[in-house]
């Protein structure tokens, strides 16, 4: 981008409106295809948008303008695109930013953590709109359980579904991230060797202390 600023003068700016553009140009043909576009007599620029409330799946818009007409038809479209972003797609976009921010092996540890977590697990797949408390609580409880987790493990795997989650949250795909309601209680993990002394188990302050460190660690 900054040869192109250099060796064209072209900015960056105008580079992702024009990207924008097209991307504009490619949704509106593509609606044209099922869904013709006319003017009424009266002047009126007219469409339907899909929707399933309606006897024949449809519903009719008009707009002054045809410019109008196309904002309207963008924003159903771009709508619709944001509630079927899937968690591996914000995975991965989140993945790529923390690139710039954190050293290569913790990007590996990361990586090597969604792997072996959430890579099979139907989450994968799963739409971000459509991951509230509850499927959470379970995806979390099930898991622990699965790979009998102690505190720091446990962690360690729940910091990237807290972060892609607050990743939706910056990207206005969810209103709230529902990972904040949820608190593990100590009798669902596992005591790890060092732990089972009475004099080295953590209290509840250092639990939270610990994952507030790891977290941040993450952030990093």
């Amino acid at each position: 981008m900054q040869l192109l600023e250099k060796t064209y003068n072209i900015s960056a700016s105008d580079v992702w409106n024009d990207i924008e553009k097209m991307q504009n140009k490619k949704i509106i043909e593509k609606h044209e295809q099922t869904f013709s576009i006319w003017q009424h007599a009266g002047g009126r620029f007219l469409t339907y948008l899909p929707d399933n409330t309606k006897p024949k799946n449809r519903r009719q818009i008009s707009r002054s303008t045809r410019e109008n007409l196309d904002k309207e038809i963008l924003q159903y479209y771009k709508s619709v695109s944001k509630k079927a972003t899937k968690f591996h797609t914000l995975y991965f976009e989140l993945l790529e930013l923390k690139r710039l921010e954190v050293c290569g092996a913790t990007i590996e540890r990361i990586h090597t953590a969604y792997e072996r977590f959430y890579k099979n697990h139907l989450i994968h797949e799963k739409q971000i709109s459509q991951i509230d408390y509850l499927y959470l609580k379970k995806f979390l409880l099930t898991t622990i359980k699965e790979y009998d987790m102690n505190y720091k493990q446990y962690c360690n795997f729940s910091c990237i579904l807290r972060g892609v989650l607050e990743y939706a949250c910056e990207k206005e795909l969810i209103q709230a991230n529902p990972f904040s309601r949820f608190k593990i209680g100590s009798h669902v993990l596992r005591q790890s060797d060092t732990q089972k002394s009475e004099t080295e188990v953590f209290t509840i302050r250092e639990r939270e202390q610990l994952e507030t460190l790891i977290w941040q660690d993450y952030k990093r």
